[in-house]
This record gives structure tokens, C-alpha cells and sequence, in this order.
């Protein structure tokens, strides 16, 4: 389950900008990889929370399912997004040699 904790991705966020310092690499590469994910993130969210709406507007009547539809594909954007930093966090640390 640590995969899956924004807290252990916060924290693996730190120990990689003090990992980079330490070996003199430039915090480019990390400022970088954070804004990039913040703004994919936004989108990602935004679109899921569009193309969710759509679907549940179309397809389903209750509230309720279309509360959970609009939820799930909102769910899904989050974590592909989240997915996608822990992917490059994982590629950078196999730069500096950690």
C-alpha cells in the first residue's frame, strides 16, 4: 500500500530533491517534473470530470449513478496522473544512481 500514499510520494519527492543536492545534480530536472505533473494532473482531472458528466448524463438517470460515474472517472484520471509522476520520479532516481 505505500505505492499508493500521496504521503510516501511527497515524502520520496523530498529525498530525491536531497539525494540530487547532495550529488550536486541541478533541481531543474525535479521543479520541472513537479510542474509538469501539477498541470497534467489539472487536465487529467478536468477531462475525466468532463467525459464522466457526459457518459453519466447519456447513459444513467439516478443521482446517484451518476454521482458514481463521475467519481470513478475523475478516480481514474487522479491515479493515472499519479501513476505517471511515480513512473518519472522512478526514471530520475535511476539517473543519479540511487
Amino acid at each position: 500500500w505505500k505505492e499508493f500514499s500521496l504521503q510516501y510520494l511527497l515524502v520520496d519527492c523530498c529525498l530525491l530533491l536531497l539525494s540530487t543536492r547532495i550529488m550536486g545534480e541541478s533541481d531543474f530536472k525535479i521543479s520541472r517534473l513537479l510542474d509538469e505533473s501539477f498541470e497534467t494532473t489539472l487536465k487529467s482531472v478536468g477531462y475525466g470530470f468532463c467525459i464522466g458528466t457526459g457518459v453519466a448524463a447519456v447513459l444513467f438517470r439516478g443521482k446517484l449513478t451518476r454521482s458514481a460515474v463521475l467519481g470513478c472517472a475523475t478516480g481514474f484520471a487522479l491515479g493515472l496522473s499519479y501513476a505517471n509522476l511515480q513512473h518519472d520520479i522512478d526514471q530520475i532516481r535511476g539517473e543519479s544512481g540511487r
